[in-house]
């Protein structure tokens, strides 16, 4: 069944043009349109809808500029949207969608047509019909950096905070771990809600964030080269706080990684005229200031969800990202800070555990000491026959706990705090890397701290073998 469209006002907007745009006052909402399908290109009204995502949203920034308070809604059609960032394919295609197609608008609902099924419980499990499908996808494979849809504050002044969407599928056609894209990306936004889409062939995952807050509720992610969602850090400036709620994740390396640190991998914003404020990368401990802009908070909700039967986790929690902020000098540590509640999940069947919490990245080749804290709550989730155990607490990058990574790599966090309250007894037995020394190069690994329902846990090694 096709997702009904509803009118507000009593009539839809016909021509953008100023006059119109200033004739409207008592609206309080906007609708336009957009059909692949068109015959030609429309004015964005329902009876002549935009052929591209692109032109909607153009048309949403202009109406934005006049009408401060009123929602838009910007209601896609089933059909196919292929978009490119190859310029000589846009030229030679005046039906390509620009990619990214970059949302700053605030308060826009964008809305697709999918309809996804759901099992018992309310979890998604794919779409239905077929024929309901708002398909957007790119002509070729995205490179690092690249992702289909943009929820981002730009340099002309105008931010994606507010911004909804739902209804789609979006395809990043990724089939290798070189192929790092997303498919949907909210950078520096607030109140962002990415909801009821299928997600799928993701490089580095299908949904991503940086130094935005907002939520993932009841998407379908699947066949992804990495994980699912992977939401990163912010800072006092920009606040990271993410839910994570009622999706499934299922069948790929892991269902959904959460790093305490903002992912600084530059984005690529191809033929779009706009711009992207620049990423402050180092910072000086010494200035307020930067105090006030280190990126290395989340607070993060995982709620509902099933995230099992992946090759290798369920839920990873792990401190620093492969591409990070930095210190202006070694003297400076690097830091990380995650609050998590974690409830009502499903990590099951997973190759390796249903739970890590890890350092991550933490380079042998930088001198700088890694410290963090880690603080989760964790009640009725269920964690059934995942291969090697129900969790993981590790203070080195988790790949070389299972022998997957070289120690001479990675190192371990230091004067670092894992404090885990356990409501149920759920994760009673798990493994931990926990060593007072360091087994590369026999270093002291000084203050790490585990703490497991108010007690303080030895030091030492436990790895349960993978069944």
């Amino acid at each position: 069944m096709l997702k009904q469209l509803v009118i507000h006002g009593r009539l839809a907007l016909l021509v953008l043009t100023p006059a119109l745009l200033f004739a409207q006052p008592a609206l309080a909402k906007h609708e336009l349109y957009v059909d692949a399908a068109a015959k030609e290109n429309g004015d964005g009204s329902r009876e002549h809808p935009f052929w591209r995502i692109t032109d909607g949203v153009v048309a949403a920034r202009a109406l934005r500029q006049h009408h401060h308070h009123h929602s838009i809604t910007l209601h896609v059609l089933p059909g196919n949207y292929v978009g490119s960032y190859d310029p000589d394919h846009l030229a030679g295609n005046p039906r390509l969608e620009l990619l990214p197609i970059i949302v700053n608008v605030s308060n826009l609902s964008l809305e697709g047509g999918t309809e996804l099924d759901e099992d018992e419980d309310g979890l998604p499990t794919g779409t239905y019909p077929l024929e309901s499908e708002t398909f957007l996808t790119t002509d070729l494979h995205l490179s690092p950096g690249q992702t289909l849809l943009l929820i981002a504050t730009t340099t002309d002044g105008m931010a994606g905070n507010g911004v909804s969407v739902s209804g789609f599928v979006m395809d990043a056609q990724e089939s290798s771990s070189s192929e790092l894209g997303f498919d949907i990306y909210a950078d520096r936004v607030s109140d962002f809600s990415i909801h009821h889409n299928l997600l799928r062939h993701g490089g580095t995952a299908g949904g991503g964030t940086r130094l935005a807050s907002g939520s993932f509720e009841a998407n379908f992610l699947a066949s992804m080269v990495d994980v699912g969602i992977f939401a990163t850090g912010g800072s006092m400036v920009y606040p990271a706080t993410v839910t994570v709620r009622r999706n499934r994740s299922i069948g790929i390396v892991g269902g959904t990684s959460v790093t305490a640190v903002a992912s600084f991998y530059p984005l690529q914003l191809g033929a779009n005229p706009l711009m992207l404020e620049p990423l402050q990368m180092t910072y000086d401990r010494n200035n307020p200031e930067d105090l006030r802009n280190i990126p290395d908070k989340l607070e993060a909700t995982i709620e509902g969800n099933d995230f099992s039967n992946n090759n290798f986790f369920g839920l990873r929690f792990f401190f620093y990202p492969p591409t990070r902020y930095s210190t202006v000098d070694a003297t400076q540590p690097m830091t990380g800070f995650v609050n998590a509640t974690v409830r009502d999940n499903r990590f099951n069947r997973n190759a390796d555990h249903g739970i890590d919490v890890d350092a991550g990245f933490a380079s042998r080749n930088n001198p700088r000491q890694f410290t963090g804290t880690f603080e989760g709550t964790f009640e009725h989730n269920a964690l059934i026959d995942n291969r090697r155990n129900t969790s993981l607490f590790d203070f080195t990058h988790k790949g070389v706990t299972l022998g997957l990574q070289p120690r001479e790599s990675w190192k371990y966090m230091q004067e670092s705090t894992f404090q885990v309250t356990d409501l149920d007894g759920e994760l009673a037995g798990f493994d931990y890397d926990h060593l007072l020394e360091d087994p590369f190069d026999g270093s002291p690994v000084i203050g790490n701290v585990l703490i497991y329902n108010g007690t303080v846990q030895p030091n030492g090694l436990q790895l349960t073998p993978r069944r």
